[in-house]
């Protein structure tokens, strides 16, 4: 899946204590690994994990915390509400999914392509709900990272991050997410085994280099858990990472796909077999981390399971500062919250414990809207063997592409 922003413009003392008071806040079997390979590189986030013939070995720390869940707010209610082409529009999207989840929300996600501008609008409705905006950002039409290398895409990326920064309030930044997968930025359209993380890493420090030292960008490096490109060492999310100078928080995306449910948060996030033990790697820096897409499918019998799971379990995790669902149907999946499903029952209850964070107030009424026409019936998955990795399950049919690119 594809698509991000950051919060609230204050002048003086009260801008100073309301970031000050979010950064106090947000600091409060399907996929088999390779079974051999090369030693990884120093230059990793997280200590090379030695793969073995079922998998990567566990740690032995406990990647979440001990402490009673229902604590001090500690994770940020965040979500993708849809496209924001207006104040109006994401106003409404952001009061319709509030009013249907029972909270407000302290992060919302845009994704928005360079060339379209810096969404102020968007982002001016975002901070005067109180809440963050997460923008992830892509060069649309872009087939390979040749655009950013050459400099092409330098005049657009500048104009982009500089409206940013005259907007002033904190924003998180992702640019380049799943790069262990598919997109035109992923190291398998770059090369593959052949330099292809390289490339990734030297265009992730040219971007970086070209914004500067802007105060108001927390940049957010973000790895895909399921990773559907090649299942082979290369590919592992530490190559791509550019380095600890270079990147604020650390994301990670991860879906329940109605195939493969049983896998409960934790499992995909960070299981032995499906993530490598990522969640574990990361803690090793020390730094925030934040899931930056994740779902279930609400027409799946184990969606509610799941998503409990992802509100109670996954919540616990040391470091986590933020959880974003991804509310549109896409990939052939049913993402999007509706009223009167088990799903969206499960995710009321989960986000409301004092433990999830989101800014002060009540959320709007719900008025359910009028009645959708039934989605088309599913579609049986079909075995497909992507980039040779031979064990990921997708729905049958043409995947579906993002709107932006």
């Amino acid at each position: 899946m594809s698509n991000w922003q950051r919060l609230l413009r204050q002048g003086g003392k009260v801008g100073r204590a309301l970031v000050a008071a979010l950064a106090t806040v947000f600091l409060a079997d399907a996929c088999q690994r390779p079974t051999a390979g090369p030693p990884i590189p120093a230059a990793w986030f997280g200590a090379y994990v030695l793969p073995t013939q079922s998998g990567y070995v566990v740690p032995t720390q406990s990647v979440t915390s001990t402490a009673p869940v229902a604590g001090p707010a500690a994770v940020a209610h965040g979500a993708f509400v849809g496209d924001a082409p207006d104040r109006k529009t994401i106003r409404r999207r952001i009061a319709d999914f509030e009013g249907l989840v029972g909270k407000k929300l302290g992060i919302v996600h845009l994704f928005i392509p360079v060339a379209a501008g810096f969404p102020q609008a968007a982002c001016d409705e975002i901070r005067a709900g109180g809440a963050m905006p997460l923008i992830s950002i892509a060069f649309a039409g872009d087939k390979s990272l040749d655009p950013i290398l050459d400099g092409t895409n330098d005049a657009a990326f500048r104009t982009f991050v500089t409206d940013a920064a005259a907007w002033g309030s904190p924003i998180l930044l992702r640019w380049g997410w799943e790069m262990n997968g598919g997109h035109a930025w992923s190291g398998l359209r770059n090369g593959g085994a052949d330099g292809g993380p390289a490339r990734y890493v030297t265009a992730w420090k040219r971007l970086r280099a070209l914004a500067g030292g802007l105060p108001n960008l927390t940049w957010v490096w973000c790895p895909d858990a399921w990773g559907l490109g090649p299942d082979e060492v290369w590919n592992d999310p530490g190559f791509y990472y550019p380095g600890s100078d270079q990147v604020d928080w650390l994301g990670v995306d991860g879906y329940g796909w109605r195939v493969s449910s049983d896998n409960l948060p934790l499992a995909i996030f960070n299981g032995v077999r499906l993530a490598g033990n990522l969640l574990s790697r990361f803690q090793q820096t020390g730094k925030p981390i934040i899931i930056a897409e994740t779902a279930a499918d609400r027409t799946d019998e184990q969606g509610a399971a799941w998503t409990a799971s992802l509100w109670q379990d996954l919540a616990r995790v040391k470091n986590l500062k933020a959880i974003c669902w991804f509310n549109r149907d896409q990939d052939g999946s049913y993402w999007a919250l509706e009223a009167d499903k088990p799903v969206t029952a499960s995710y009321r209850s989960g986000v409301a414990g004092p433990h999830i964070w989101a800014p002060p107030g009540n959320p709007p009424a719900f008025h359910p809207p009028a009645p959708a026409a039934s989605p088309a019936p599913y579609v049986p998955p079909v075995f497909m063997s992507v980039w040779r990795r031979g064990t990921i399950w997708l729905p049958s049919g043409p995947r579906q592409t993002s709107p932006h690119w």
